[in-house]
């Protein structure tokens, strides 16, 4: 789904598999936009739709959602990125960790775990902008 409909905080990149059930879930309960990480316009969408905090799923070879990660952590409004891994380890951890994942769920995450992390990552960042416009405007 690429196109910005509407403003959402929230938002999931999945690879080319089917999304993981936990994260599934979670984006249908909360009606989160799903988007395909390799279609091409996809981080503008991200970026231009206001998305504070992004749930990325990673697959075997996490090479693509690594690079998401890395890329929007470096932009001028950085996007915290939740990595959610089927695979799991303490290496493929690491290597999220070392892209900029804020969070990491290994195993099939469950939604409310998955949902919980994201709403308080996208409080932390909705309160640190109330405060970098506060000391803005004094």
């Amino acid at each position: 789904m690429i196109g910005v409909a509407a403003r959402t905080a929230i938002a999931v990149a999945q690879t080319e598999r089917s999304l993981a059930s936990g994260v599934a879930r979670a984006a249908m309960r909360c009606r989160w936009p799903i988007y395909t990480q390799s279609e091409p316009g996809m981080v503008r969408t991200v970026l231009l739709g206001g998305t504070r905090v992004l749930i990325v799923q990673l697959d075997e070879g996490p090479g693509m959602a690594l690079g998401l990660i890395s890329r929007l952590r470096g932009h001028i409004s950085p996007v915290l990125c939740v990595a959610v891994d089927q695979v799991g380890g303490v290496q493929r951890e690491i290597s999220a960790r070392q892209a900029g994942a804020a969070a990491y769920i290994d195993g099939v995450g469950e939604s409310e775990e998955i949902e919980r992390i994201a709403k308080s990552l996208e409080e932390a960042c909705a309160a640190r902008e109330a405060v970098r416009v506060g000391t803005r405007v004094a």
